[in-house]
């Protein structure tokens, strides 16, 4: 993950304009701060830092780009030295996270929410949860990683993995559940791009105001 103090958040939809001023006008709680900077156009030079509002006529210049072209923009022209590089090393945009304002935006006050880094086994599982098209070993990973499963996530996970034997006692079958899990843990994922979705009014929170 790069250093960048600021978030990018494009617009790619036709969307209300109460929507759009209510992402860009979020009630921040004490200690929380706003990281993110609307960029309206590819070849802008200028920007707001943050972006604390935007007009009533705005208009996108990333209107129907898809996912996939923004994070090309924002592997080729955003991150250190990029655009909107300011004095300080940090104040950039960041070219590994990016938010998006599409048409969802306007019906449930969601985001796009984009980030490149190091995803493993877990969260992979976590994000196909969270996207409900997980499957039943996803959804017991996730809770056993939480400490939340049950007998029977144990033993489904057991009949998974190489190795344990279904006739032994569910505290030997856990115990040998438990050391493949931090196995996983142990190893290191992969660096890819990954989407979820975020309620408006929780981006402030976390690193880089997510």
């Amino acid at each position: 993950m790069s250093l960048s103090y600021w978030s990018p958040l494009f617009v790619i939809n036709r969307v209300l304009y109460s929507a759009q001023q209510e992402v860009a006008q979020l009630q921040l709680g004490e200690g929380f701060y706003n990281h993110w900077v609307v960029v309206q156009d590819p070849d802008q030079q200028t920007f707001s830092k943050p972006t604390n509002s935007v007009s009533l006529d705005f208009h996108s210049g990333f209107s129907n780009r898809t996912s996939d072209q923004i994070k090309e923009f924002v592997d080729t022209r955003l991150g250190e030295g990029g655009l909107g590089q300011g004095e300080d090393l940090n104040d950039n945009l960041s070219s590994d996270t990016f938010g998006i304002i599409d048409e969802r935006t306007a019906s449930d006050n969601t985001i796009l929410y984009l980030v490149y880094d190091i995803v493993d086994s877990f969260q992979e599982a976590e994000i196909r949860v969270a996207w409900n098209n997980a499957t039943e070993r996803d959804r017991a990973l996730v809770r056993c990683f939480w400490s939340e499963d049950t007998e029977s996530d144990v033993r489904f996970l057991a009949n998974t993995i190489d190795g344990i034997d279904s006739t032994m006692d569910i505290g030997e079958m856990s115990d040998k559940v438990y050391s493949y899990m931090d196995g996983l843990r142990r190893e290191e994922g992969i660096m890819r791009w990954f989407e979820i979705r975020m309620d408006a009014g929780y981006t402030v929170l976390g690193s880089s105001g997510i």
